[in-house]
Order: structure tokens, then C-alpha cells, then sequence
């Protein structure tokens, strides 16, 4: 039986207009299983100290845009399932646990402790740390051990520790060192101190006074280094465009890091026996600290990245492929392969592997031993979901500015419901680099645009589901002009070859006109685009301009009377 919940309704005025606003407190100290759609703000143990009241966000939990969900005072919030849509502010020494579900905006304040092991934390900056003026003196915990998350900030005294969960950003600004040891991150920025000793990282900033410490982890792409940052790598056999370099300091080239700077590559073996191959810059008084450490002793276990299968066929498990071949041994071979899954699944050793997993999230151990007797341990989490498709409907043709209708209704979740539709515009096919642009989410399947007018235009679908399980498909918008333009015969090209009578053959056409013509049509109608917005924000700074007048009249009238 849900518990009661206690609902308080409160009388403002705002700007002159009597307004009632409402909203849902949960403050009793027991325990209360949310699985249905909230539409109000709701405070967990407003100004209830030590009660430590327990909210569980089950499947079906929904907070809808624009309510947001804060917690205060030793609470406790455990996010299973559901969404909340707008966010999620967490205060006062709370404790939060993400298992699964979404959350789309996630802010932690006040000595709390967050752990995240699953679910999807989506949306631009979704997961800020002791950021703002309420976090003078935070210290909140972060654990990462799962999930998907978009952008992470640690800042202020924040304690930020990664061992697993894909990141597309993470921004190191805390007093405190942020320790990735697993996970995957697209893009780190460092502000403040950072340790990494595993994890896959594809490409590293670190800038002002902060110092990145790297002693293991897979590093693919970039090491970025600026102003006054650091990097620190230990390991051996350094080299710098192929040639071996002696241990010490990497600085720029052309002393003040101008925009000059040129790229260069860095190799070598970190101790932890991985081996570095990055391009790396140095701008300002940056530096890349080389330290000679010896290999570690024991063999390195490597699990894989965490991997998310969907149950292609409904029989309630699906085929994974594991995957050991990335452990290793500095001081001789691996001679075992053993493979252990928490939810009890039976799994064959070796090196890589085939497992018949059940629905669920299974974190497998992965345990290597050495001809020396030697382990080491390593995790990866594998979720096995059903089948949740992305259907961003079919093509569309349109002229410049007309509206067209985005339709995601032919998606579908067979475990679940669909609680988010994303929409993201990627333009790459007019000679321009590559632009990605969030134009909208939110839990409607269809969503009206107008057509930009360019060749083709490409939205990128992403559905995301109660389980926080996402999948994606695309959709182009075409310039209906251009299309016709191609439907039509080009001007007469060089007469063909002679037929069998000895008569002409048919006329050649001229492709390369074609397409120059659509370049241009595409160039135009932009134009067009540009000088339509032009005018429509002259025409709006002209229907603000009375107001503007009769606003300043108010304001010199109130200084003369304050003047008298």
C-alpha cells in the first residue's frame, strides 16, 4: 500500500498577481515506493533533521517537466527505475543511489553521498558537484562505478572517484583529486588535480594550475596541455616524434604557446604496462613531466568496456561476448582466464569467451593468473534489456522554412514505456564541419521544426526508456528545390557513340552542372535563412522600443522624486 502523501499548498504574490503554488513533501521517516506521475515539486525531509526519511523512484516513477525534486536533511533516495525530467537537487548530507532510470539534471550540494552504478544522467552539464553559492563548503562523495552520463563537473571540495560508466565529458575542478581508475570517458577537463590509473580516456585538457597524474589506463587520442597545467606521466621508453627522449620536461616549442604551436606524438609503456601513443600540444608555460617507474609486478587484468544487449529475440537472454585479451603481463605470461557473474549465470574461462546472460545488469569478475602464481582483478558490467527500438520515420522533402513534423511514434520499449525522445541535428553535408545541436527532448514523440533550407539536413533520434536503456536511429530533412533540380535532365553533354545502324546514340548529360547548381541553391537559401533572422530581430527591438521609452520615463521620474 503506498504511504500517504502530504500535500501543502501555499498562497504568493508574484508581480502584483495572486498565484497558488503546491507541492509534495515526503518528511515522516519511513519508507515510501513511488511508481506513479508526480506533478509537483516534491522536498524529502525539509528542515527534519535525523528523521532520514527513504524515497524509492521505482519503474513508473515519473516527475514531469517543469517540477523538480529536492532533498534535504539525512534523507535517503534510491532511483531505480522512472524518470525525473526537469531535476533532481540533492542537499544536506543526503544519500543517493542510481541503479537505474533517468534523470536528466542532477545537482549535489551539502556534505552529500552519490553513488551511481546504472541509469542514464542526460541533458547538457547533467551532473554539476558542489557547484554554485550553496557549495562554500562542500565536500560531497561521488562514486561512479556504472551508468551513462553526459557531463560531469566535480568542484569546490568535492570527492569524485570513477571506476566504470561511460562519460561523454568530465570537468576536474575540485579541490580534492578526482581518481578515475575504470569507465570510459570521451573528454576530460582538468582544472584541479586528477589520478588515473586505468580507464579508457580519449582525449585529456589540462589547463591553469591543475596537475594530471597518469600512471595507467588506455589514452587514445589527444594529451592537451595549457597555461600553467601539468601532466605527469610515469612509465618507460618515452619518445617524442620517434626519437627517445631522456626523463624530465616537455615544454612549447614556441615559448609563449601561440596558436603556432605544432602537434607532436608521444610513446612509451605506463607503468602499469599499457602502452601511450597520443598526439600531444603544449601552449603557455605548460608542462609533460616524463618519471622512469618500473612496470608493476603482477599481471594486469583487463575485463573490456561495460556493454548494454538487448534481447533481440523476447526468450529472456542473450548471447554476450566477453572479451580478456587486453590483460597483460610485464614479467611473463597469463596463464588463466576466469570469468565469475554476480547473478550466478555459469560462464566458461578463457580468454575471450561466449556467455548466455538473463535479463539484468551482471557485474562479471574477470580474475588472471600468471605462470608466477600472480592475480589481479578486474569488472565489467553487462546489462542484458529487452528490446527497445528508434523509428525516426521516414525522410522527409520540404522547401526552406516550411514546417515539417519530427515522428518518433513508431519507436516502442516491449519491457517498459519510452520516457524521453531527443532529437539532435547534425549537419555535416554543406562543406562545413560537422555541427551537433541538442533541439530538443522531452517525453513527446513528435516535434515540429521548420526546414533549414540546406542540401540535407540529418536528425539523430534518441529514445530513451523507464530503465534509462537508450537507442537511436536518424532521419534527413531535403531542400524539396534541389531534389527537383536532380530529377531534371541536365543541359546536352558530347553526342554518344555511333549506334549499330551508324546512328547517334542518345545524348550524354552533364552531372558536374548539377551539382554546382544544388551548391549554389544550398548557399542561397541559407542566405535567405540569415536575412530572415536579421529582420526578425530588428522587427522584435522595434516593438520592445515603446515599452523600452515608457520604462526609462518611470525610472527619471523616480530619481527626480527621490532627488526632492
Amino acid at each position: 500500500m503506498r504511504n500517504t502523501i502530504i500535500v501543502c499548498v501555499m498562497a504568493v504574490l508574484c508581480f502584483g498577481a495572486s498565484q497558488v503554488m503546491g507541492w509534495t513533501q515526503f518528511n515522516d521517516g519511513i519508507t515510501h515506493d513511488v511508481d506513479f506521475e508526480i506533478n509537483d515539486d516534491v522536498w524529502v525531509d525539509w528542515e527534519m533533521p535525523g528523521i532520514s526519511t527513504t524515497v524509492n523512484w521505482n519503474e513508473g516513477a515519473r516527475l514531469a517537466n517543469p517540477f523538480k525534486l529536492t532533498t534535504f536533511e539525512d534523507s535517503i533516495m534510491n532511483i531505480s527505475g522512472g524518470v525525473v525530467d526537469s531535476g533532481l537537487l540533492i542537499n544536506d548530507r543526503t544519500k543517493l543511489n542510481i541503479y537505474s532510470g533517468l534523470v536528466t539534471m542532477l545537482s549535489v550540494f551539502g556534505n552529500s553521498e552519490v553513488n551511481i552504478s546504472g541509469g542514464t544522467i542526460g541533458g547538457n552539464d547533467a551532473v554539476v558537484i558542489g557547484s554554485g553559492s550553496f557549495a562554500a563548503y562542500d565536500t560531497s562523495i561521488v562514486n561512479v562505478t556504472g551508468g551513462v552520463v553526459n557531463a560531469l563537473h566535480a568542484e569546490n571540495s568535492s570527492k569524485v572517484t570513477v571506476s566504470g560508466g561511460k562519460f561523454g565529458q568530465l570537468h576536474a575542478e575540485s579541490n580534492n583529486p578526482v581518481d578515475i581508475s575504470g569507465g570510459s570517458i570521451n573528454q576530460l577537463y582538468a582544472s584541479q588535480s586528477v589520478i588515473i590509473s586505468g580507464g579508457a580516456i580519449d582525449w585529456i585538457e589540462a589547463n591553469w594550475a591543475s596537475e594530471v597524474l597518469i600512471s595507467g589506463g588506455l589514452i587514445s587520442l589527444e594529451l592537451r596541455v595549457r597555461n600553467e597545467g601539468l601532466i605527469t606521466l610515469h612509465g618507460s621508453n618515452f619518445a617524442v616524434d620517434g626519437t627517445p627522449v631522456n626523463y624530465g620536461e616537455l615544454t612549447s616549442i614556441l615559448g609563449d604557446g601561440g596558436g603556432g604551436e605544432p602537434h607532436r606524438q608521444l610513446s612509451g609503456t605506463l607503468a602499469s604496462g599499457e602502452l601511450i601513443d597520443v598526439v600531444f600540444r603544449i601552449s603557455g608555460n605548460g608542462r609533460i613531466v616524463l618519471v622512469d617507474t618500473p612496470l608493476s609486478p603482477t599481471p594486469i587484468a583487463r575485463a573490456g568496456n561495460d556493454q548494454m544487449i538487448a534481447d533481440i529475440d523476447g526468450n529472456g537472454s542473450e548471447v554476450v561476448a566477453l572479451d580478456g585479451s587486453n590483460s597483460f603481463d610485464n614479467n611473463g605470461s597469463i596463464v588463466s582466464w576466469d570469468w565469475q557473474d554476480n547473478l550466478g549465470d555459469a560462464i566458461s574461462d578463457g580468454e575471450t569467451t561466449n556467455a548466455n546472460l538473463s535479463l539484468g545488469k551482471h557485474t562479471i569478475t574477470l580474475t588472471v593468473t600468471d605462470d608466477q602464481g600472480l592475480t589481479d582483478t578486474d569488472t565489467v558490467a553487462v546489462t542484458v534489456h529487452a528490446l527497445l527500438v528508434a523509428d525516426a520515420g521516414e525522410d522527409i522533402v520540404a522547401d526552406t522554412g516550411e514546417e515539417v513534423t519530427l515522428d518518433a511514434s513508431g519507436s516502442y520499449d516491449q519491457d517498459g514505456h519510452i520516457v524521453q525522445y531527443a532529437w539532435t541535428l547534425l549537419t555535416a553535408n554543406d562543406g562545413l564541419p560537422s555541427v551537433m545541436d541538442r533541439s530538443y527532448f522531452g517525453p513527446e514523440s513528435t516535434f515540429k521544426i521548420k526546414a533549414l533550407g540546406r542540401v540535407e539536413d540529418i536528425y539523430i533520434l534518441t529514445v530513451t526508456d523507464d530503465d534509462g536503456i537508450t537507442a537511436e536511429d536518424t532521419v534527413s530533412i531535403f531542400n524539396r528545390r534541389v531534389e527537383e533540380l536532380a530529377q531534371t535532365p541536365g543541359p546536352e553533354g558530347p553526342q554518344g557513340p555511333a549506334g549499330p545502324q551508324g546512328q547517334q546514340g542518345p545524348p550524354g548529360t552533364s552531372p558536374e552542372v548539377i551539382v554546382q547548381m544544388q551548391e549554389q541553391i544550398g548557399t542561397l537559401e541559407q542566405q535567405k535563412v540569415q536575412q530572415q533572422q536579421v529582420i526578425d530581430g530588428n522587427r522584435y527591438l522595434l516593438e520592445q522600443l515603446p515599452q523600452l521609452q515608457k520604462k526609462i520615463k518611470e525610472l527619471m521620474a523616480t530619481v527626480e522624486e527621490e532627488a526632492q
